[in-house]
């Protein structure tokens, strides 16, 4: 399965589930009809991205489904983060923050009020971070992260992924493709 995203790519594979069957079979037609238009949608966001320069990236599959892709903080140093479309943000931990604070390597920016997966809000403090590495060579620069309390998860989020749109993600073989990849700053 590969699934394209992007700003000027919003494709993703659409499953339709059909509750009961409707008189003459029109959810059938219905369901034929949004296809099409999906797929026309979709044809010229895919020559797009056809046409960009993608930088291939590894990606581990885990245990229930989840994806994870090595990367790094600079000014902290190596770690692992999930891959999560349903994440606007990246998200960092307070002992991260700390550490990149320490090498100046973070700046604040501002408290966003969250809604979280349990449904509880909450404001989040956001940092501004100076470059993440994902993979070996795709780099980003001046970034935002939403920092969470010791022991949360570290999230690669759709800012990040809009940055570097349009991508790729395909689950076999696990990989990112992701265009718009920076170098390392000196």
């Amino acid at each position: 399965m590969k699934v394209l995203y992007g700003a000027r790519a919003p494709c993703v594979n659409i499953f339709v589930r059909a509750g009961p069957a409707a008189p003459g079979g029109e959810w059938r037609m219905l369901r034929f009809i949004a296809s099409v238009l999906v797929m026309l949608a979709c044809a010229s966001s895919a020559a797009r991205a056809e046409t960009a320069d993608f930088t291939a990236i590894e990606i581990e599959k885990r245990a229930a489904g989840t994806f994870y892709i090595a990367g790094e903080l600079a000014g902290f140093g190596a770690l692992d983060l999930l891959v999560d479309t349903g994440s606007s943000y990246l998200v960092i931990t307070e002992p991260m923050l700390l550490q990149l604070r320490e090498a100046g390597r973070a700046s604040y920016s501002r408290g966003l009020e969250g809604r979280m997966a349990d449904g509880s809000t909450r404001v989040v403090p956001v940092w501004r971070v100076s470059s993440l590495r994902l993979g070996d060579r795709c780099w980003i620069h001046d970034i935002e992260a939403a920092v969470f309390p010791a022991g949360s998860r570290t999230i690669l989020g759709m800012n990040v992924l809009s940055r570097l749109a349009p991508f790729t993600f395909s689950a076999e073989p696990a990989r990112l493709g992701l265009a718009h990849c920076q170098g390392p700053l000196n």
